[in-house]
């Protein structure tokens, strides 16, 4: 079985340390590894701070008597799992800490395997912790330096939300910081904290990236239909009816995260309904109208067939219902709708 590793991020002052603390130190009843340390500045682990009660500093490999262990990084995280995952049967969760300044998709991209793909460890989920303090007392909405950037990236990254530090704000400014952070990710889920204290159910074997939960991910519209942020910051929503070429749709893909553009994607998960064209010496013919599901981070994406949906009919193929959803920086909607209609089946009964 896979262990699922959570990303923790958030910027300098957001609380991180103090939730690793607590992990590292109090009786939950989880045992989780946690994975710290400055190991390259491009890819950005935290330099050790955790101590335990005693102000000893938790080693390379730190086995705690409430069932979790310290892993610090020296030179290279993949080499740093693999040597974690030869303890594999004393941990059930991994826990990497970025620093305040790191890209979560830099640090994804380590972890990211295509469902099908039989690994030792699978992606879970981007956890972010916001300072409400902090972002309340600064409009990140209109300031254009590079860490204001930075916090925004986090956040619209994030599959969940720790809105910290909220026993220092009003009430007043507590709603501000929600709605600040909720134009920025209007589908992970939020939960406001203070010293970082959260149930661990809620960041921990969430599924983020599991397609057979991406249905009900995409189930409803986003909660708010903003498409213009700060930093240029967008969540958009596409609802299109008919069927897609699926290869024409993956090349599509491909290249609107592949290829430079002003357009960049940080997310995007969907669930479409395709004919995959099978290209054999009696001709090309299609297979029939399918269900699939697609998610990517940046230019890292996989589509997959939904074998748990049922085909749809051939007279309810005009009528299907995609369901996209898109989030990044500088997004077109009139771009990326004109480029989804290029890959639709015009007469899907004629083709089927």
């Amino acid at each position: 079985m896979s262990v699922p590793v959570t990303i923790l991020t958030g910027f300098l002052g957001a609380g991180k340390t103090t939730l690793l603390t607590y992990i590292l130190n109090q009786w939950h009843g989880k045992r989780i590894a946690v994975v710290q340390n400055e190991f390259s500045e491009e890819m950005g682990i935290e330099s050790p701070v955790l101590t335990n009660e005693q102000g000893e500093w938790y080693g390379e490999l730190f086995e705690l008597p409430n069932g979790c262990i310290c892993c610090s990084v020296k030179d290279n995280l993949v080499v740093t799992i693999d040597k974690l995952m030869q303890k594999k049967d004393k941990f059930d969760y991994i826990l990497v800490e970025t620093t305040g300044l790191a890209d979560p998709a830099k640090v994804a991209s380590v972890f990211w395997t295509d469902e099908g793909q039989e690994s030792s460890i699978v992606l879970d989920g981007i956890v972010t912790l916001v300072d409400a303090t902090n972002i309340t007392s600064q409009d990140i909405t209109h300031t254009q330096t590079s860490h204001s950037a930075q916090i925004i990236r986090q956040i619209a990254f994030a599959d969940r939300i720790l809105l910290n530090k909220m026993d220092l704000v009003t009430p007043e400014a507590a709603v501000r910081a929600q709605e600040y952070v909720r134009m920025y990710n209007q589908t992970a889920d939020i939960q406001r904290t203070d010293h970082s204290r959260v149930d661990l159910d809620f960041i921990l074997d969430i599924q983020a990236f599991k397609f057979d939960r991406l249905q009900d991910m995409i189930s409803e519209d986003p909660t708010h239909s903003h498409e213009t942020h700060g930093c240029g910051v967008q969540t958009i929503f596409i609802k299109l009816e008919g069927v897609f070429d699926f290869d024409k749709f993956n090349r599509w893909l491909a290249t609107l995260l592949w290829e430079p553009s002003e357009m960049e994607v940080f997310r995007c998960k969907g669930l479409i309904y395709g004919v995959a064209t099978d290209d054999s010496e009696e001709g090309s013919r299609t297979e029939g109208v399918q269900a699939y599901g697609f998610q990517g981070v940046q230019e890292l994406y996989e589509c997959k067939e939904l074998p748990g949906l049922s085909k749809p009919s051939l007279e309810q193929a005009t009528t299907l219902q995609n369901r996209l959803l898109f989030v990044g920086s500088h997004l077109d909607r009139n771009a990326l709708e004109t480029g989804l209609r290029t890959c639709r089946v015009e007469s899907p009964r004629a083709d089927l």
